[in-house]
Parts: structure tokens; sequence; C-alpha cells
């Protein structure tokens, strides 16, 4: 008697083009919401869930997750562009070591406009 066997064998081939095929479905999208109320207002897929939502009002998102029994959460963060740092000048950077060589040496500091002995009247490193 030849019975039906449901359990396939495993293909591992098979298998990595699977997980391929399932990487390419995912969506990933932009959610834009207008202020609390539209984040408030945005349906959830269901429970153990969560999204990133960018309010269109204020530089803000929302994150809004789901728990086990669907229940939502919403928690703002503010969001701010970031400031580049200027580029560190070399002159400024050549005045400062020999500042610090200075104090090390035990010579005086003129401090950073030259006003004497800035360093020594500060920190207490006088050399006596």
């Amino acid at each position: 008697m030849n019975y039906y066997n449901a359990y396939a064998p495993y293909n591992p081939q098979a298998a990595a083009m699977l997980q391929q095929m399932q990487g390419f479905g995912a969506r990933q999208e932009i959610v834009k919401v207008n202020g609390r109320a539209g984040a408030d207002a945005y349906q959830m897929a269901g429970p153990n869930c969560s999204v990133v939502l960018v309010d269109e009002t204020a530089p803000r998102i929302f994150i809004k997750a789901t728990d086990g029994a669907g229940y939502p959460t919403v928690t703002p963060y503010r969001i701010e562009p970031e400031q580049e740092q200027p580029a560190a000048d070399a002159k400024d950077l050549e005045q400062r070591i020999a500042r610090l060589e200075a104090v090390i040496y035990g010579q005086s500091d003129p401090g950073p406009a030259g006003t004497g002995k800035a360093g020594a009247a500060a920190g207490g490193l006088a050399a006596d």
C-alpha cells in the first residue's frame, strides 16, 4: 500500500529562495500625519504592531505601538536637523598646543587673548 507523504523533504535552495521572496514583499514607507490627533486616529493592523508616524505640522515623530490586546500607545519625539560642526582651524590648534606646552613646561600661560598669567591665576598651575 502506498501512503501519501504530506511532509516534503527539506530543500535548502527552495528555503533560501522563499526567504528572498519574503524580503522583497516587505513594504517600507513614510507615514505622515497631522499632529497628535492624526497619530491617535491612525489605524493599526492589529496587536503587537508598531509604526513611526511623521508629523507634518511640527518637527516631531510619533511611535505608535499596540500591546498584545491591541491597545495603542502613542509616544511623541522631537526631531531637529543636525548642525554641522565647523572644521578645526590649524592656526587655532597650534596656538592651543603652544599654550598647553607653556603651562606644562612651567612657563607663564599668555591666556586665550594674551592677557598674562591666566593659567596660573585660574588653575593654580604656577611654577613656584
